[in-house]
């Protein structure tokens, strides 16, 4: 989902401001072929341009949000755990509302301005003025909400949802972010402390004709309702959006082992073809990882990065057999 478009929304004095700014500087009738004019027209001029101005910025916002009836299904569980959609219809639909309002007076205003003397024509004006005001403060409180909204939509991973992907599943510092550093070109932040992952890092590598977008997807995958924004991110990404799972192990155990089994088991749930891997060989006993794989009869086991990137080729070859 592309969220570049989504600029800042002002509250309403920002866009009035503007439009009564563009009219206070506006050079209309002061050059040679405008200066016969009359000075209804001039404030007629004057007029439309508050409507355009206004019109235009509201416009622009409406049309800069994503369709919500369209959305991939991994954005709209993302939108769906983050924001009320059907308040985000409604505030969309509050500002069309205020940008047909001021439409409509504005050619009212017009049809009004026709055969006015001067001082009629400021009378008028001064009443337009003021009901466009009244309608604009009106979608402040559209304004505050889009603006809420559009902060979060911003905070969203930027997920190709058509990409063959494949989800990194484990504990928090068992090595997922060094695996992805190491089948793909993304260098994510590695830290030192469990929990370290602020965002879903993602990276990509060249599988024959097709690229595979790679997600370091952090969590323990607890209840839903507990899970941080990250959390859920992630695991809507391995529900929604992976492909193929790799889950890594880590056997120096800064997580006990059974629950880093029971948290595998609760990745073999989702269904998804899974592969293991273990971090931190150079400091384990190779005795220790294959009595381990033997203990728990694993298969799809890959032993080094170039070994899971084979794999995940096998697998997309797969797809067309």
């Amino acid at each position: 989902m592309n969220l570049k478009g989504l600029d800042q929304v002002r509250n309403s004095e920002f866009y009035l401001n503007a439009a009564l700014g563009k009219i206070k500087y506006a050079q209309l009738g002061t050059t040679p072929k405008d200066r016969d004019k009359k000075k209804e027209l001039i404030e007629k001029e004057k007029i439309k341009m508050i409507k355009t101005s206004l019109c235009d910025a509201l416009t622009r916002i409406i049309k800069s949000f994503p369709d919500f009836d369209n959305l991939a299904e991994f954005y709209d569980k993302l939108v769906e755990t983050s924001l009320d959609k059907d308040t985000l219809r409604k505030e969309l639909s509050t500002l069309n509302w205020g940008a047909q309002k001021i439409d409509e007076l504005t050619s009212e205003t017009v049809r009004k301005m026709s055969s006015a003397d001067d001082k009629q024509l400021r009378k008028i004006k001064g009443a337009y003025i003021g009901r466009v005001s009244s309608i604009m403060k009106r979608l402040n409180r559209p304004l505050d909400f889009l603006e809420h909204a559009r902060r979060i939509l911003l905070s969203f991973p930027s997920v190709k949802t058509d990409t063959y992907t494949l989800c990194i599943s484990g504990f928090p510092n068992v090595g997922k972010s060094t695996l992805l550093s190491k089948v793909t070109t993304a260098k994510p932040e590695i830290g030192a402390y469990a929990f370290t992952t602020k965002s879903l890092n993602i990276g990509y590598f060249d599988a024959r004709f097709e690229k595979v977008q790679v997600i370091d997807s952090p969590g323990t995958l607890a209840r839903f309702e507990k899970m941080n924004n990250i959390e859920k991110q992630a695991y809507l990404a391995i529900k929604y959006v992976a492909d193929v799972v790799v889950f890594v192990f880590d056997l120096t155990e800064p997580y006990p082992i059974e629950d880093q089994l029971r948290l595998y088991e609760n990745v073999l749930e989702m269904d998804k073809p899974t592969f293991i891997y273990f971090s931190k060989q150079d400091i384990i006993k190779d005795d220790r990882i294959e009595n381990f794989i033997e203990e728990n009869k694993f298969i799809n086991v890959v032993a080094k990065p170039d070994d899971l990137v084979t794999s995940i080729q096998k697998q997309m070859k797969n797809r067309f057999r």
